[in-house]
């Protein structure tokens, strides 16, 4: 509950009111050109079990060699991210990892994605989502980064160019080149 105020007369005055907190939902997503690729959440947070066993599931089927579309992977330095499996498995995939430095969610382009879509569930779904959760994150997941709204604002590939990756991710400029051996470095 919470109390408080102040009336124009500055006399107190009380408001009762209950204040809901949500539970905790966590959500592992890939997030590609066109928006959300795939994604997964869990109720509260995830264990390295939980979080690997979902990469593997969800989104390393959708991996590509580099320097093909879908070949980079851009995770934080959370330490469920950081394990040896984890970068074994993407790595045989023929994919890039990239870890981002600590404290630089500026860095890495869902963390402004996830705030779009915690601004669409607000706006479009805030009241039914305690009871459909699921449901409403798999509408979100579509809605919130459609090519059509991101146009205004410059597309996902601007995005990614404002968090630092810029003409890599141009699908114009990916060219891959049979003949060309420098792509065959040991991991």
């Amino acid at each position: 509950w919470k109390l408080g105020g102040l009336l124009r007369n500055q006399a107190v005055r009380r408001v009762c009111r209950a204040i809901y907190r949500g539970k905790r939902l966590s959500i592992l997503a890939a997030l590609d050109h066109a928006g959300f690729a795939s994604w997964d959440c869990t109720d509260g947070t995830y264990t390295r079990n939980s979080f690997h066993k979902a990469f593997v599931e969800k989104i390393l089927p959708l991996l590509n060699p580099w320097p093909l579309p879908r070949s980079i992977v851009v995770i934080d330095n959370a330490k469920i991210h950081m394990y040896r499996e984890l970068e074994h498995v993407i790595y045989q995939t023929g994919a890039r990892l990239i870890y981002l430095p600590p404290y630089s969610p500026q860095l890495n382009p869902i963390e402004v994605i996830f705030g779009l879509l915690k601004r669409w569930v607000q706006k479009n779904a805030n009241l039914v989502f305690r009871l459909y959760t699921r449901l409403v994150l798999d509408v979100a997941m579509c809605s919130c980064f459609k090519p059509s709204k991101s146009s205004k604002r410059g597309g996902a590939l601007n995005l990614y160019a404002h968090c630092g990756y810029d003409t890599m991710l141009r699908e114009s400029e990916f060219k891959l080149s049979i003949t060309d051996e420098s792509n065959d470095e040991e991991y």
